[in-house]
């Protein structure tokens, strides 16, 4: 507290020696924590394996600004608000009411930011959030916000100055947070931001801090029980050690040559079906040139580089992290001053797989399409036992592992990810691609959010739900067709015990096992809200009613409900 001026609620605060500036700096450079906006190295939309300092919203305490504008007896509200109330007490001498009073405040302090805020789903879109900037120009509207200062500090070896263009994903947010940091009196300012780095380190305190932030969690996202705290230290080392671990895992399991080839086979054959999709669209010549071309150049990852494995790479990759044992607030500050290190690095010349191992590092358990790269990157995990045997019947291959690589596929054609070229460029918002590609699914968007919110498959209904449930449908669909193609050639055979089931039943059989999982109703609206996803078991519903060959080959066409036409 000391290094940052004292707290407020703590009576070691003194008014004239606040210095809003270098507090906040010093929050950024020194802790890792973001009042206000954040700071981060993101891949150049415009020259490709460039990266650039990218500026974006933060500063909010719960998930989402929709959660500052529920009921105002809404208990994920009242959590919050009880949380804050809880750590003053436990801080300070502040009584109960004071206390409380004190959280209230807060809150009302987030909300203001939440006003301005862009909706998560502003930010889905790459087009909208490309706006390069020079600080000199940004030093006019946001003079109150030491960014200079700030990314001088956080980069040295980058020669920042006021002529650096850095990305900024909101100018309009930017510059109104500006004005409300400007704007509030010292004491409000000094609640906050001290605020927000207490709640950045609150998980790392002792227990009776980590007990309240339990039930606040427990109220966000619905569970009865905390994570033990073992499998804390996995996922935080597991942040900052994710190459290593990934590494070491393959080294000592590596994937087989038989994987290898399973996995590689399938990709090829969902890329031709979506190929063959691609012909049936009613869209412009120019838009198919441009997605078949795209769809063409597309690339699998599975696993790691080799080269990346190298223990030579691994140990020079990790030169600057220094470990203390003892002390484990100084070591998360080191692992901090790590990560800066290896932005730096990204900025001053990046090696050819950083972005492949910073996916990896992000998603270790999931198959995900890179933009950026026009990579589809299967991570180790999924070719693993029980999820992945190479032996495993093509059907079931394919209704796990070759919906999920599907899925990776389609989303490099459709949008958000689809105004990114197969040269690793984002295209212009002037080209006519950008409308063409989101306009083309729009009446088929219309008929999947009407089916939604008719059988009441969301907490929360918005038409950003939309594309990634399309996504999906379009995925299971491709997968089924790639599965025929496949085997057309290949001499049929019932597997033993199943002798009444085709393949086609033992795909979809595969996919709805796949998609058999509860969520508590909190992390259903969390999901909605955050990530614009619906659960897996609604998926499953929408799947199930709105694709044809799923209910056909069990012959149950005959039901009710809607179905979209030929969505593809």
């Amino acid at each position: 507290m000391e290094d940052v001026s004292g707290w407020y609620i703590l009576k070691d605060w003194n008014l004239e020696d606040f210095d809003r500036n270098s507090i906040i700096t010093n929050l950024h450079v020194k802790y890792g924590v973001s009042p206000f906006f954040r700071v981060s190295v993101q891949r150049n939309p415009r020259v490709p394996d460039a990266y650039s300092i990218t500026i974006s919203p933060s500063g909010l305490g719960l998930p989402d600004r929709y959660y500052y504008y529920t009921d105002q007896n809404d208990p994920i509200q009242g959590a919050y608000k009880q949380l804050i109330r809880d750590v003053v007490i436990l801080f300070s001498q502040f009584t109960r009411t004071n206390a409380q009073k004190f959280g209230e405040d807060m809150f009302s302090y987030e909300k203001r930011i939440a006003e301005i805020t862009p909706h998560i789903y502003e930010s889905i879109n790459p087009v909208n959030t490309y706006n390069p900037i020079k600080l000199s120009e940004l030093k006019i509207t946001v003079s109150s916000l030491p960014l200079l200062d700030i990314l001088s500090a956080m980069y040295p070896e980058c020669n920042i100055s006021e002529e650096t263009e850095v990305i900024v994903t909101s100018i309009h947010y930017l510059t109104e947070v500006s004005h409300i940091a400007s704007t509030t009196d010292k004491a409000t300012l000094n609640s906050y931001l001290i605020w927000t780095l207490v709640r950045e380190y609150l998980p790392y305190l002792s227990n009776e801090f980590t007990s309240t932030l339990n039930l606040f969690n427990g109220e966000v996202y619905g569970y009865q029980r905390a994570l033990p705290r073992w499998e804390k230290c996995v996922n935080l080392v597991r942040d900052v050690m994710g190459l290593a671990i990934e590494a070491g895992m393959e080294s000592k399991h590596p994937i087989t040559n038989i994987s290898l080839g399973v996995t590689s086979r399938m990709f090829d054959e969902i890329k031709k079906s979506v190929e063959q999709r691609l012909l049936k669209l009613h869209i412009s010549s120019p838009l198919h040139k441009y997605l078949s071309n795209k769809l063409s150049r597309l690339q699998i990852q599975i696993g790691l580089p080799s080269v990346t494995r190298n223990a030579s790479y691994v140990k020079d990759y990790y030169s600057k992290l220094m470990i203390l044992k003892a002390s484990l607030f100084d070591s998360i500050k080191n692992s901090l001053f790590f990560k800066r290190r290896a932005e730096e690095r990204l900025l001053t010349g990046s090696r050819p797989y950083d972005n492949i191992i910073s996916h990896t590092i992000n998603n270790p358990t999931r198959i995900s399409y890179i933009a950026s790269s026009n990579t589809i990157l299967v991570p180790r995990s999924v070719l693993t036992a029980p999820q992945f045997e190479s032996d495993f019947p093509s059907s079931i291959l394919y209704g796990r592992l070759g919906v999920e690589i599907a899925e990776a596929v389609t989303s490099s054609v459709l949008p958000f990810d689809s105004q990114w070229t197969a040269d690793f460029k984002l295209l212009s918002p002037f080209h006519l691609t950008v409308n063409e590609s989101y306009e083309a699914i729009g009446s088929t968007r219309s008929c999947i959010l009407d089916f939604i919110e008719n059988n009441n498959l969301a907490p929360k209904f918005s038409s950003e739900l939309t594309i990634s449930t399309l996504k999906h449908l379009f995925a299971v669909s491709v997968a089924h067709q790639a599965l025929n193609a496949a085997l057309r050639d290949s001499v049929h055979l019932h597997q033993p015990s199943l002798e009444k089931l085709e393949e086609s039943n033992l795909f979809f059989l595969s996919y709805a096992e796949s998609q058999c999982s509860i969520l508590t109703k909190e992390q259903d609206l969390y999901d909605n809200v955050v990530k614009y996803a619906l659960s897996k078991k609604s998926l499953l519903k929408t799947a199930w009613q709105l694709l044809p060959e799923f209910n056909d080959v069990f012959d149950c066409s005959a039901r009710h409900g809607e179905r979209c036409g030929d969505m593809f």
